[in-house]
């Protein structure tokens, strides 16, 4: 730490005097306020030439681009040989190597755990896409090899890495952790261009990197990135006031603005609103009590449905990963609340929402998805009410399935050979709790809703339960003689089932009660509506399995046109609630 201090005040980093690095056990070097009078909005500041930029990569690469500076930084750290610029006028590796020296031997990121310590994710988001986000990575290191000549004269010295690559897909995660990711955790890569050390560069990278755009605006595109050393000790906290600044001579300038700074104090930087899912994939620790924690949920429709919204449904959020993305310097904070200008070509990997126990915007958004799934043509998600509820038990059963899948049992015991490091498998621990926490809050804000819209609309509701208490003569006389030659009991499967049979039963006996006669012009007004098109004419499949369920025999008085009415009419005037009870309510077109 000495050492690199040193360093940093000949290449003309300036720190404010009052500031200690200290070991921390959980958060490694952290930055301590020593001042006894405390520190007031204190900034430290970088001169470009202290930075590791593109600039950089392109004069060792022939080319600016994110990947060859990662690769820059691989080459600095692994290559035993000097690395010449400008001429040889410049030692790169001579020149960084306190800072590369300083750097971590290892981010704690999932992507670098060993299968044991990854099956204590086993159901979660950061589980069930980390063998997709390695190959990602993998693809950018082969294709950048593929692309740049300096890169592709190496070929041979990395061979084994590039025949990984090209048999990925009959690769286990074991094969890849002992192959690669050893190598990567240990230091020890076979090559500086190897797969192995740019992973360690790429995740150096994703922990520590800076937008360059915040000195260089207007001349670098707005994806670069670039590193700060020593101002990338600073830890994360999301309630820490900074300003990203620069000047006329392009220097770095990092202001903490709050007044509060007192002995004994750490100095934060602040990285933006993140979730322990973002902040663990990319930096590798976790924080209890987010409050910007969230749950990814991510979900795919036909094209064809997202092209649908888009066109007719402006209030429908559809939010993208990038809406997601915030960063404590954003001039202009992006907004998950906008799909204007999008296309379908958005989604081609799915609509993403992320939701919070601090924040239900996502969580309606995602339910107004839903409702637009479940409603019909003759249907609007601003007046039917019948999609809402519907789409909010399709909601609801996606959560739990999701809550279910994070409460089953981890597979770590599987994997005698490796070992669990203890922060890992705390990080592990505080993410699912995190996630099952928020998914629960999710589903209560959900039931509060339900609970609500039942009371508003509880005169256009009518469970089977109703209709057993004010129509008596159904279930005494109408219902029984329907099976009056049956051979053993009748069990009915469901409500919803109940209410087929109720309705075939009353329309053909014209036998309706005045406290339902609002279900016989409903039905009325639904046979005439579809009779337009010929849409009731066709015996479905499923009316015919209906028959054969409870009349395998047929029937002298329930005919298959009548079941086959009755049927539709109930599928698209019904919505059965995913509680426990499973009850199927009718909704009426009108309020009565």
């Amino acid at each position: 730490m000495d050492e690199l201090l040193k360093w940093g005040s000949e290449v003309g980093i300036q720190l404010p005097d009052g500031i200690e690095f200290v070991r921390d056990e959980k958060k490694g070097l952290t930055a301590i306020c020593t001042s006894p009078e405390g520190l007031k909005q204190p900034s430290i500041s970088a001169p470009l030439d202290a930075l590791i930029t593109n600039e950089l990569a392109e004069k060792v690469f022939g080319k600016k681009d994110n990947t060859l500076l990662k690769f820059l930084l691989a080459k600095l750290k692994f290559d035993p040989e000097p690395t010449f610029i400008d001429n040889g006028a410049i030692n790169l590796k001579a020149k960084f190597t306190p800072y590369l020296n300083a750097l971590p031997k290892v981010v704690d990121s999932p992507i670098v755990w060993n299968p044991k310590e990854i099956a204590l994710l086993d159901n979660t988001n950061l589980s069930n896409s980390l063998r997709e986000r390695l190959y990602t990575i993998f693809k950018q290191w082969y294709d950048m090899i593929q692309e740049n000549e300096t890169l592709k004269s190496l070929e041979s010295e990395i061979i084994h890495d590039i025949e990984l690559y090209q048999q990925w897909d009959q690769l286990t995660m074991e094969h890849v952790y002992d192959g690669i990711i050893v190598k990567t955790v240990e230091l020890n890569p076979t090559h500086w261009c190897s797969f192995s050390s740019f992973l360690w560069s790429h995740l150096i990278f994703t922990s520590r990197a800076f937008p360059e755009y915040v000195i260089n605006a207007g001349n670098c595109e707005e994806s670069a990135i670039m590193l700060l050393p020593i101002i990338d000790l600073l830890n994360h906290d999301y309630t820490s006031k900074v300003e990203w600044a620069t000047d006329n001579t392009h220097s770095f300038i990092l202001s903490l603005l709050n007044d509060d700074i007192k002995k004994g104090d750490e100095l934060f930087n602040n990285y933006g609103a993140k979730g322990n899912e973002e902040i663990l994939n990319g930096y590798g620790f976790v924080l209890e009590n987010n409050i910007c924690d969230s749950v990814t949920l991510k979900i795919k429709l036909p094209l064809s449905i997202i092209e649908n919204i888009l066109q007719t449904e402006p209030t429908i959020t559809l939010p993208i990963i990038d809406d997601y993305t915030t960063y404590a310097f954003d001039i202009n904070s992006k907004q998950a609340n906008s799909t204007e200008n999008r296309t379908t070509d958005d989604y081609k990997d799915g609509i993403t929402f992320l939701l919070q126990e601090s924040n239900d915007i996502a969580l309606t958004s995602l339910l107004h998805v839903f409702t637009f799934i479940s409603k019909h043509d003759s249907e609007t998600i601003e007046k039917s009410i019948r999609p809402r509820f519907e789409g909010l038990q399709g909601l609801r059963n996606a959560l739990q399935r999701k809550l279910d899948d994070l409460s089953l049992p981890t597979s770590e015991n599987e994997y005698t050979q490796y070992d669990i490091k203890e922060y890992r498998g705390y990080c592990a621990k505080v993410y699912r709790a995190s996630q099952i926490r928020i998914l629960k809050h999710s589903m209560s804000v959900l039931k509060s809703w339900e609970k609500q819209w039942l009371k508003d609309h509880k005169s256009q509701l009518l469970t089977m339960d109703k209709v057993l208490k004010y129509d008596t003569s159904f279930s005494e006389t109408e219902l029984p003689a329907c099976f009056i030659n049956a051979e053993e009991d009748i069990g009915f499967d469901s409500t919803f089932d109940l209410f087929v049979l109720w309705v075939a039963v009353k329309n053909k006996n014209n036998s309706f009660t005045t406290k339902h006669q609002w279900v016989q012009e409903d039905l009325q007004a639904y046979i005439e509506s579809h009779k337009q098109h010929g849409e009731l004419s066709t015996i479905t499949q499923d009316a015919q399995a209906f028959q054969a369920a409870y009349f395998p025999q047929g029937s002298d008085f329930i005919t298959i046109e009548d079941l086959n009415v009755a049927l539709q009419f109930i599928t698209d005037n019904t919505f059965t609630r995913s509680s426990g009870s499973h009850e199927t309510i009718l909704v009426s077109w009108t309020q009565h």
